[in-house]
Protein backbone atom coordinates (compact mmCIF):
# COMPACT_ATOMS: atom_id res chain seq x y z
CA UNK A 1 0.00 0.00 0.00
CA UNK A 2 2.97 2.47 0.78
CA UNK A 3 3.48 2.70 -3.11
CA UNK A 4 0.30 4.54 -3.53
CA UNK A 5 0.56 6.73 -0.40
CA UNK A 6 1.80 10.27 -1.36
CA UNK A 7 4.66 12.53 0.03
CA UNK A 8 6.21 9.29 1.96
CA UNK A 9 9.72 10.65 3.53
CA UNK A 10 12.49 8.69 3.41
CA UNK A 11 14.95 9.04 6.89
CA UNK A 12 17.87 6.05 5.90
CA UNK A 13 16.06 2.94 5.55
CA UNK A 14 13.49 4.21 7.16
CA UNK A 15 9.74 5.19 5.35
CA UNK A 16 7.66 7.62 7.48
CA UNK A 17 4.19 7.52 5.89
CA UNK A 18 2.03 10.26 6.71
CA UNK A 19 -1.15 10.26 9.13
CA UNK A 20 -4.52 9.25 7.20
CA UNK A 21 -5.54 12.37 7.56
CA UNK A 22 -3.61 13.33 4.49
CA UNK A 23 -4.73 10.73 2.58
CA UNK A 24 -6.28 10.89 -0.46
CA UNK A 25 -10.01 10.31 -0.70
CA UNK A 26 -9.68 7.74 -3.41
CA UNK A 27 -7.14 5.87 -1.28
CA UNK A 28 -9.60 5.40 2.48
CA UNK A 29 -12.26 4.77 0.37
CA UNK A 30 -9.66 1.98 -0.77
CA UNK A 31 -9.03 0.74 2.76
CA UNK A 32 -12.41 1.41 3.91
CA UNK A 33 -13.50 -1.73 1.62
CA UNK A 34 -10.94 -3.84 2.82
CA UNK A 35 -11.97 -3.65 6.28
CA UNK A 36 -14.98 -5.58 7.70
CA UNK A 37 -14.82 -5.35 11.05
CA UNK A 38 -17.22 -2.33 13.04
CA UNK A 39 -14.40 -1.06 15.26
CA UNK A 40 -12.13 -0.99 12.63
CA UNK A 41 -14.04 1.31 10.48
CA UNK A 42 -15.09 3.55 13.79
CA UNK A 43 -10.90 3.57 14.53
CA UNK A 44 -10.76 5.16 10.48
CA UNK A 45 -13.58 7.05 11.01
CA UNK A 46 -11.95 8.72 14.50
CA UNK A 47 -8.79 9.01 12.65
CA UNK A 48 -9.72 10.78 9.54
CA UNK A 49 -10.36 14.35 11.28
CA UNK A 50 -10.66 16.33 7.72
CA UNK A 51 -12.31 13.01 5.56
CA UNK A 52 -15.10 12.38 8.89
CA UNK A 53 -17.75 13.22 6.71
CA UNK A 54 -16.84 10.37 4.11
CA UNK A 55 -15.63 7.85 6.99
CA UNK A 56 -18.61 8.45 9.11
CA UNK A 57 -21.27 7.61 5.77
CA UNK A 58 -19.07 4.57 4.73
CA UNK A 59 -18.97 3.26 8.69
CA UNK A 60 -22.83 3.80 9.02
CA UNK A 61 -23.24 2.14 5.15
CA UNK A 62 -21.42 -0.91 6.45
CA UNK A 63 -23.35 -1.09 9.66
CA UNK A 64 -27.06 -0.83 8.34
CA UNK A 65 -27.11 -1.33 5.07
CA UNK A 66 -27.36 -5.00 5.31
CA UNK A 67 -28.73 -6.54 8.23
CA UNK A 68 -28.83 -9.91 9.45
CA UNK A 69 -31.66 -11.08 11.57
CA UNK A 70 -32.04 -14.43 13.98
CA UNK A 71 -35.38 -15.43 15.20
CA UNK A 72 -34.60 -14.77 18.64
CA UNK A 73 -35.96 -12.40 21.15
CA UNK A 74 -32.81 -10.27 21.51
CA UNK A 75 -32.17 -9.81 17.58
CA UNK A 76 -35.61 -8.96 16.38
CA UNK A 77 -35.97 -6.80 19.24
CA UNK A 78 -33.23 -4.96 18.37
CA UNK A 79 -33.87 -4.60 14.52
CA UNK A 80 -37.53 -2.69 15.56
CA UNK A 81 -35.24 -0.88 17.44
CA UNK A 82 -33.32 0.36 14.17
CA UNK A 83 -36.56 0.40 12.18
CA UNK A 84 -38.28 3.24 14.36
CA UNK A 85 -34.69 5.27 14.81
CA UNK A 86 -33.63 7.59 12.28
CA UNK A 87 -31.89 4.91 11.03
CA UNK A 88 -34.07 3.23 9.00
CA UNK A 89 -33.85 4.36 6.17
CA UNK A 90 -30.16 3.23 5.38
CA UNK A 91 -31.62 -0.47 5.80
CA UNK A 92 -31.79 -1.34 2.60
CA UNK A 93 -31.14 -5.52 2.87
CA UNK A 94 -32.94 -7.99 5.78
CA UNK A 95 -30.91 -11.54 5.56
CA UNK A 96 -33.54 -13.57 8.01
CA UNK A 97 -31.26 -16.34 9.66
CA UNK A 98 -33.47 -20.07 10.92
CA UNK A 99 -30.35 -20.84 12.97
CA UNK A 100 -30.66 -19.75 16.64
CA UNK A 101 -26.88 -20.12 17.42
CA UNK A 102 -27.99 -21.16 20.65
CA UNK A 103 -26.87 -24.96 21.91
CA UNK A 104 -28.17 -27.91 23.23
CA UNK A 105 -27.44 -31.61 23.75
CA UNK A 106 -28.95 -34.15 21.03
CA UNK A 107 -31.97 -35.31 21.39
CA UNK A 108 -35.42 -33.23 22.64
CA UNK A 109 -33.79 -32.32 25.95
CA UNK A 110 -33.35 -28.34 26.59
CA UNK A 111 -32.26 -28.52 29.63
CA UNK A 112 -28.89 -27.68 28.99
CA UNK A 113 -27.26 -29.83 31.96
CA UNK A 114 -23.57 -28.72 32.24
CA UNK A 115 -22.39 -31.26 34.32
CA UNK A 116 -22.27 -33.70 30.82
CA UNK A 117 -18.83 -34.80 30.46
CA UNK A 118 -19.29 -34.64 26.86
CA UNK A 119 -19.28 -30.99 26.22
CA UNK A 120 -16.35 -29.06 25.93
CA UNK A 121 -16.38 -27.76 29.86
CA UNK A 122 -12.51 -28.36 29.97
CA UNK A 123 -12.33 -24.91 28.10
CA UNK A 124 -10.06 -22.62 30.49
CA UNK A 125 -11.76 -19.33 29.56
CA UNK A 126 -14.72 -20.79 30.73
CA UNK A 127 -16.57 -19.59 27.51
CA UNK A 128 -18.54 -22.31 26.59
CA UNK A 129 -19.77 -22.32 30.22
CA UNK A 130 -21.46 -18.46 29.69
CA UNK A 131 -22.92 -19.74 26.26
CA UNK A 132 -24.66 -22.78 27.71
CA UNK A 133 -25.69 -20.30 30.58
CA UNK A 134 -27.27 -17.58 27.82
CA UNK A 135 -28.70 -20.17 26.18
CA UNK A 136 -30.21 -21.61 29.16
CA UNK A 137 -31.73 -18.14 29.65
CA UNK A 138 -33.04 -17.80 25.93
CA UNK A 139 -34.49 -21.26 25.42
CA UNK A 140 -38.03 -20.44 27.07
CA UNK A 141 -37.99 -17.33 25.28
CA UNK A 142 -37.87 -18.83 22.36
CA UNK A 143 -40.31 -21.84 22.55
CA UNK A 144 -43.20 -19.11 23.14
CA UNK A 145 -41.52 -17.17 20.39
CA UNK A 146 -42.03 -20.61 18.11
CA UNK A 147 -45.86 -20.86 19.56
CA UNK A 148 -46.81 -17.30 19.48
CA UNK A 149 -47.39 -16.44 16.21
CA UNK A 150 -49.00 -13.02 17.16
CA UNK A 151 -45.27 -11.86 18.19
CA UNK A 152 -43.88 -12.92 15.56
CA UNK A 153 -46.55 -11.36 12.98
CA UNK A 154 -46.12 -8.34 15.01
CA UNK A 155 -42.98 -7.88 15.46
CA UNK A 156 -42.08 -8.29 11.55
CA UNK A 157 -45.07 -5.61 11.07
CA UNK A 158 -43.73 -2.99 12.77
CA UNK A 159 -40.03 -4.08 11.28
CA UNK A 160 -41.18 -3.75 7.25
CA UNK A 161 -43.79 -0.91 8.17
CA UNK A 162 -41.11 1.03 8.98
CA UNK A 163 -38.16 0.39 6.80
CA UNK A 164 -39.18 2.75 3.88
CA UNK A 165 -35.98 1.49 1.53
CA UNK A 166 -36.09 -2.31 2.02
CA UNK A 167 -34.99 -3.45 -0.92
CA UNK A 168 -34.54 -7.15 -0.45
CA UNK A 169 -35.35 -10.27 1.46
CA UNK A 170 -33.40 -13.06 1.79
CA UNK A 171 -33.59 -16.45 4.06
CA UNK A 172 -31.03 -18.49 4.87
CA UNK A 173 -29.63 -21.34 7.06
CA UNK A 174 -25.68 -20.36 6.57
CA UNK A 175 -25.17 -19.83 10.42
CA UNK A 176 -25.68 -23.13 11.35
CA UNK A 177 -23.06 -24.47 8.41
CA UNK A 178 -20.50 -21.81 9.72
CA UNK A 179 -21.38 -21.26 13.56
CA UNK A 180 -19.69 -18.50 15.28
CA UNK A 181 -17.30 -18.09 12.71
CA UNK A 182 -19.95 -16.07 11.29
CA UNK A 183 -20.56 -13.79 13.57
CA UNK A 184 -19.16 -10.00 14.17
CA UNK A 185 -18.29 -9.03 17.47
CA UNK A 186 -21.45 -6.93 17.48
CA UNK A 187 -23.23 -9.59 17.32
CA UNK A 188 -21.69 -11.74 19.53
CA UNK A 189 -22.53 -9.25 22.29
CA UNK A 190 -26.08 -8.94 20.80
CA UNK A 191 -26.54 -12.86 21.39
CA UNK A 192 -24.59 -13.41 24.17
CA UNK A 193 -23.90 -10.04 25.82
CA UNK A 194 -22.57 -11.69 28.84
CA UNK A 195 -19.76 -12.22 27.23
CA UNK A 196 -18.65 -8.63 27.23
CA UNK A 197 -17.87 -8.31 23.49
CA UNK A 198 -18.50 -4.70 23.64
CA UNK A 199 -17.02 -2.18 21.59
CA UNK A 200 -13.05 -1.88 21.04
CA UNK A 201 -12.86 -5.61 22.09
CA UNK A 202 -11.83 -8.78 19.62
CA UNK A 203 -13.24 -11.83 19.36
CA UNK A 204 -11.15 -14.48 21.21
CA UNK A 205 -9.92 -17.17 19.40
CA UNK A 206 -10.87 -19.54 22.21
CA UNK A 207 -14.74 -18.58 21.73
CA UNK A 208 -14.71 -20.23 18.41
CA UNK A 209 -12.81 -23.42 18.83
CA UNK A 210 -15.24 -23.87 22.13
CA UNK A 211 -18.11 -23.91 19.63
CA UNK A 212 -16.31 -26.07 17.48
CA UNK A 213 -15.76 -28.61 19.86
CA UNK A 214 -19.56 -28.10 21.40
CA UNK A 215 -20.41 -28.95 17.51
CA UNK A 216 -19.05 -32.32 18.10
CA UNK A 217 -21.53 -33.21 20.74
CA UNK A 218 -24.28 -30.70 20.86
CA UNK A 219 -26.65 -29.55 18.56
CA UNK A 220 -28.58 -25.96 18.18
CA UNK A 221 -32.03 -25.20 17.64
CA UNK A 222 -33.62 -24.16 14.94
CA UNK A 223 -37.70 -23.06 12.92
CA UNK A 224 -37.80 -27.03 11.53
CA UNK A 225 -40.56 -25.79 9.15
CA UNK A 226 -41.75 -23.33 7.05
CA UNK A 227 -44.33 -21.53 8.95
CA UNK A 228 -41.97 -19.07 10.39
CA UNK A 229 -41.26 -18.01 7.16
CA UNK A 230 -45.01 -17.61 6.21
CA UNK A 231 -45.71 -15.30 9.15
CA UNK A 232 -42.48 -13.07 7.60
CA UNK A 233 -43.94 -13.41 3.84
CA UNK A 234 -47.62 -12.67 5.57
CA UNK A 235 -46.25 -9.17 7.25
CA UNK A 236 -44.51 -8.10 4.28
CA UNK A 237 -47.48 -8.33 1.83
CA UNK A 238 -49.96 -6.44 4.56
CA UNK A 239 -46.83 -3.87 5.40
CA UNK A 240 -46.14 -3.13 1.47
CA UNK A 241 -42.66 -2.02 1.70
CA UNK A 242 -42.74 0.51 -1.15
CA UNK A 243 -39.12 -0.12 -2.66
CA UNK A 244 -39.29 -3.93 -2.49
CA UNK A 245 -37.45 -6.15 -5.34
CA UNK A 246 -36.40 -8.84 -4.18
CA UNK A 247 -37.55 -11.96 -1.90
CA UNK A 248 -35.54 -15.30 -1.57
CA UNK A 249 -35.28 -18.34 0.32
CA UNK A 250 -33.70 -20.88 -1.74
CA UNK A 251 -31.34 -21.71 0.64
CA UNK A 252 -34.20 -23.37 2.63
CA UNK A 253 -34.64 -26.62 0.75
CA UNK A 254 -35.26 -28.76 3.92
CA UNK A 255 -37.84 -26.68 5.18
CA UNK A 256 -39.51 -25.46 2.31
CA UNK A 257 -43.31 -23.67 2.96
CA UNK A 258 -46.51 -25.39 1.49
CA UNK A 259 -47.54 -24.19 -1.71
CA UNK A 260 -51.51 -23.96 -0.44
CA UNK A 261 -50.00 -20.82 1.83
CA UNK A 262 -47.84 -19.48 -0.33
CA UNK A 263 -51.00 -19.63 -2.72
CA UNK A 264 -53.37 -18.24 -0.29
CA UNK A 265 -51.45 -15.35 0.61
CA UNK A 266 -52.89 -12.03 -1.45
CA UNK A 267 -55.94 -13.80 -1.13
CA UNK A 268 -56.54 -13.49 2.63
CA UNK A 269 -55.07 -10.01 2.82
CA UNK A 270 -56.84 -6.64 3.09
CA UNK A 271 -57.35 -5.76 -1.15
CA UNK A 272 -54.95 -3.19 -0.77
CA UNK A 273 -51.90 -5.38 -0.39
CA UNK A 274 -53.41 -6.69 -3.48
CA UNK A 275 -51.48 -4.33 -5.54
CA UNK A 276 -48.00 -3.55 -3.32
CA UNK A 277 -45.63 -5.85 -4.84
CA UNK A 278 -43.40 -4.54 -7.03
CA UNK A 279 -40.71 -7.44 -6.80
CA UNK A 280 -38.86 -7.66 -9.85
CA UNK A 281 -36.91 -10.86 -8.65
CA UNK A 282 -38.81 -13.94 -6.49
CA UNK A 283 -37.21 -17.22 -5.86
CA UNK A 284 -39.23 -19.41 -3.62
CA UNK A 285 -38.99 -23.22 -2.60
CA UNK A 286 -41.93 -25.10 -1.23
CA UNK A 287 -43.59 -28.04 -0.74
CA UNK A 288 -47.00 -29.99 -0.52
CA UNK A 289 -49.02 -29.92 2.57
CA UNK A 290 -50.85 -33.65 2.92
CA UNK A 291 -53.27 -31.78 5.73
CA UNK A 292 -54.38 -29.65 3.66
CA UNK A 293 -57.74 -30.55 1.83
CA UNK A 294 -58.86 -31.09 5.20
CA UNK A 295 -58.40 -27.98 6.14
CA UNK A 296 -58.05 -25.40 3.81
CA UNK A 297 -59.34 -21.58 3.24
CA UNK A 298 -59.06 -22.36 -0.68
CA UNK A 299 -61.76 -25.14 0.03
CA UNK A 300 -63.64 -22.66 1.88
CA UNK A 301 -63.28 -19.38 -0.72
CA UNK A 302 -64.35 -21.93 -3.48
CA UNK A 303 -60.95 -21.31 -5.01
CA UNK A 304 -58.90 -24.21 -6.29
CA UNK A 305 -54.95 -24.28 -5.84
CA UNK A 306 -54.45 -23.84 -9.80
CA UNK A 307 -56.68 -20.30 -9.62
CA UNK A 308 -55.13 -19.36 -6.25
CA UNK A 309 -51.44 -19.75 -7.77
CA UNK A 310 -51.76 -18.17 -10.77
CA UNK A 311 -53.74 -14.72 -9.16
CA UNK A 312 -50.17 -14.82 -6.41
CA UNK A 313 -48.00 -14.81 -9.41
CA UNK A 314 -50.36 -12.23 -11.17
CA UNK A 315 -50.23 -10.00 -8.07
CA UNK A 316 -47.17 -9.97 -7.27
CA UNK A 317 -45.69 -10.08 -10.22
CA UNK A 318 -46.82 -6.70 -12.52
CA UNK A 319 -43.24 -6.40 -13.14
CA UNK A 320 -41.75 -9.00 -12.03
CA UNK A 321 -38.43 -9.94 -14.02
CA UNK A 322 -36.58 -13.18 -12.82
CA UNK A 323 -38.80 -16.09 -10.81
CA UNK A 324 -37.05 -19.39 -9.61
CA UNK A 325 -40.07 -21.84 -8.45
CA UNK A 326 -38.16 -24.76 -6.53
CA UNK A 327 -40.89 -27.78 -5.28
CA UNK A 328 -39.55 -29.97 -2.79
CA UNK A 329 -41.30 -33.02 -2.91
CA UNK A 330 -39.98 -36.46 -4.05
CA UNK A 331 -43.41 -38.74 -3.64
CA UNK A 332 -44.55 -36.01 -6.41
CA UNK A 333 -43.97 -33.40 -9.72
CA UNK A 334 -45.96 -29.53 -9.70
CA UNK A 335 -47.44 -29.31 -12.49
CA UNK A 336 -48.82 -26.30 -12.11
CA UNK A 337 -47.00 -23.64 -14.85
CA UNK A 338 -47.10 -19.86 -14.09
CA UNK A 339 -48.48 -17.73 -16.95
CA UNK A 340 -49.56 -13.99 -17.67
CA UNK A 341 -46.29 -12.12 -16.15
CA UNK A 342 -45.57 -9.54 -18.85
CA UNK A 343 -42.00 -8.69 -17.96
CA UNK A 344 -40.77 -12.40 -17.45
CA UNK A 345 -37.27 -12.59 -18.81
CA UNK A 346 -35.49 -15.45 -16.77
CA UNK A 347 -37.72 -18.31 -15.12
CA UNK A 348 -36.22 -21.22 -13.19
CA UNK A 349 -38.35 -24.77 -12.36
CA UNK A 350 -37.41 -27.48 -9.97
CA UNK A 351 -39.31 -30.51 -9.23
CA UNK A 352 -41.86 -30.02 -12.45
CA UNK A 353 -43.95 -32.23 -13.90
CA UNK A 354 -44.45 -30.30 -17.65
CA UNK A 355 -47.60 -30.87 -19.72
CA UNK A 356 -47.77 -29.05 -23.49
CA UNK A 357 -50.79 -26.89 -22.58
CA UNK A 358 -49.57 -25.51 -19.26
CA UNK A 359 -46.32 -25.02 -20.90
CA UNK A 360 -47.22 -23.84 -24.67
CA UNK A 361 -49.61 -21.14 -22.28
CA UNK A 362 -46.40 -19.89 -20.15
CA UNK A 363 -44.47 -19.21 -23.48
CA UNK A 364 -47.34 -17.39 -25.03
CA UNK A 365 -48.34 -15.32 -22.10
CA UNK A 366 -45.03 -13.80 -20.76
CA UNK A 367 -43.63 -12.76 -24.20
CA UNK A 368 -40.54 -11.22 -22.58
CA UNK A 369 -39.37 -14.50 -21.30
CA UNK A 370 -35.56 -15.19 -23.01
CA UNK A 371 -34.15 -17.98 -20.42
CA UNK A 372 -35.15 -20.67 -18.94
CA UNK A 373 -33.50 -23.38 -16.40
CA UNK A 374 -35.46 -26.61 -16.17
CA UNK A 375 -34.06 -29.06 -13.00
CA UNK A 376 -34.92 -32.27 -12.15
CA UNK A 377 -37.84 -31.58 -13.88
CA UNK A 378 -40.17 -34.86 -15.44
CA UNK A 379 -41.08 -33.59 -19.17
CA UNK A 380 -43.67 -35.39 -20.99
CA UNK A 381 -43.41 -36.55 -24.85
CA UNK A 382 -45.40 -34.05 -26.15
CA UNK A 383 -42.86 -30.91 -24.79
CA UNK A 384 -40.26 -32.62 -25.80
CA UNK A 385 -39.88 -31.43 -29.67
CA UNK A 386 -40.74 -27.73 -28.63
CA UNK A 387 -37.67 -27.90 -26.67
CA UNK A 388 -35.46 -28.20 -29.66
CA UNK A 389 -37.01 -25.36 -31.23
CA UNK A 390 -36.86 -22.68 -28.59
CA UNK A 391 -32.83 -23.86 -28.39
CA UNK A 392 -32.70 -26.70 -26.04
CA UNK A 393 -29.00 -26.47 -24.34
CA UNK A 394 -27.93 -29.30 -22.21
CA UNK A 395 -24.42 -27.56 -20.58
CA UNK A 396 -21.36 -30.22 -20.77
CA UNK A 397 -21.79 -32.54 -17.69
CA UNK A 398 -24.84 -31.49 -16.60
CA UNK A 399 -26.99 -34.14 -18.66
CA UNK A 400 -27.20 -36.85 -15.69
CA UNK A 401 -28.18 -34.07 -13.21
CA UNK A 402 -31.38 -33.38 -15.34
CA UNK A 403 -30.37 -29.67 -15.84
CA UNK A 404 -31.25 -28.16 -18.92
CA UNK A 405 -30.99 -24.24 -20.47
CA UNK A 406 -33.33 -22.89 -23.03
CA UNK A 407 -32.60 -19.88 -24.57
CA UNK A 408 -35.14 -18.38 -26.24
CA UNK A 409 -33.08 -15.22 -27.14
CA UNK A 410 -32.91 -14.67 -30.85
CA UNK A 411 -29.59 -13.86 -30.67
CA UNK A 412 -28.38 -16.07 -28.03
CA UNK A 413 -24.58 -14.41 -28.04
CA UNK A 414 -23.51 -16.84 -25.10
CA UNK A 415 -24.28 -19.72 -22.49
CA UNK A 416 -24.09 -16.85 -20.20
CA UNK A 417 -27.15 -16.55 -17.99
CA UNK A 418 -29.07 -12.59 -18.65
CA UNK A 419 -28.02 -9.92 -15.51
CA UNK A 420 -31.73 -9.11 -14.41
CA UNK A 421 -30.79 -7.52 -11.14
CA UNK A 422 -27.20 -6.18 -9.71
CA UNK A 423 -27.91 -6.59 -6.17
CA UNK A 424 -25.97 -5.49 -2.95
CA UNK A 425 -24.13 -7.77 -0.97
CA UNK A 426 -26.01 -8.92 1.40
CA UNK A 427 -23.03 -9.65 4.12
CA UNK A 428 -25.25 -8.10 6.62
CA UNK A 429 -23.43 -6.18 10.28
CA UNK A 430 -25.37 -6.03 13.60
CA UNK A 431 -25.16 -3.34 16.35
Amino acid sequence: MESYIPNVEEFGNIKRTPPLALLSTELVFQIIEYLDDEDDLLALRMTCKNLNLLTKEAHLKSIYESRRVYLVPASLENMVRIARSDMNTRVHNLEISSDLLYPTTYGEDTSLDTEDTSLPLHDPTATFHTILDTARTEIPKINLLRNNDIYGSTIFTLIFSNLPRLRSIVFTSRAYVYGLAMLTRSEFNLIYPSLGMTPGTRIPKGILESWSAGDESGSRIQFDNGEYREIILTAAFITSPPHLEKINDIDMFEKPMSIERFATLPILQPPRSLQYMKLRALDICFGYSNTFNHNSSLNSLGVSLEQAFHTCLCTIGTVLEELGLHYIKEDREMDILPKALPKLRKLTLRGYSIEKNPWEATLTTCPNLGFIRLIFCKLRDSVIPSLHCLGLREPEGMRERNFIILDLRIDRPSMAEPEVIPYHDLSAKIV
